[in-house]
């Protein structure tokens, strides 16, 4: 048995994980490998956006539960429909094999800004030197944000704060924030 949301069209978050519950039965009189395919199905390009696969021994006539996260990615085209699609089949044996099928929906959050990319340039320095923080913000929320960054470490007493941007619904931007390490930094790995 495959055990997705039963909710009608349940919803999700970007970012959120789906959870798929399966109890994979044996009813053959041996031993069998499974493999499950899991996938976050984009009806509208027909195609996979996010697949997990997995392998499992049941011993015959016994069963096993198994649940799998599909992470919803934030780069989604959100004018497109979605389902999440399971395959179980035997290894080697075509005879064993079941699969379902749910559409859900994806809902954008209000205000959510991530960080997809952060470097460290250069990225090994000296007490005393100066490196830059770059890095690449996403607004993958539905409204427009004013948002500002703050690095920290309290070991070694950097508290840094960036000027105040705006970035726009559903855009990126980068953020260059330059810091000196200082004098008193002893080196670590």
């Amino acid at each position: 048995a495959i055990l997705l949301p039963t909710t009608p069209e349940p919803a999700f978050k970007l970012g959120e994980k789906i959870e798929v519950n399966l109890n994979i039965e044996n009813n053959a009189e041996k031993n069998l490998d499974f493999d499950i395919e899991a996938h976050l199905y984009d009806i509208s390009d027909e195609d996979s956006v996010k697949k997990i696969k997995e392998s499992v021994k049941v011993s015959k006539e016994k069963d096993k539960d198994i649940s799998l996260e599909l992470e919803i990615p934030y780069n989604i085209d959100m004018d497109n429909e979605y389902g999440v699609f399971v395959k179980v089949s035997g290894k080697n044996e075509n005879e064993y094999c079941n699969q379902q099928y749910v559409g859900i929906n994806l809902e954008r959050e209000s205000h959510k800004v991530v960080i997809k990319k952060m470097i460290l340039n250069p990225s090994s320095v000296s007490p005393g030197d100066y490196s830059d923080v770059i890095l690449e913000l996403e607004n993958i929320g539905e409204e427009d944000e004013d948002v500002y960054v703050i690095i920290e470490n309290a070991e070694l007493g950097i508290n840094q704060k960036s000027n105040i941007m705006n970035i726009n619904s559903e855009n990126s931007r980068s953020l260059t924030i330059p810091l000196t390490m200082p004098l008193s930094a002893q080196e670590k790995d």
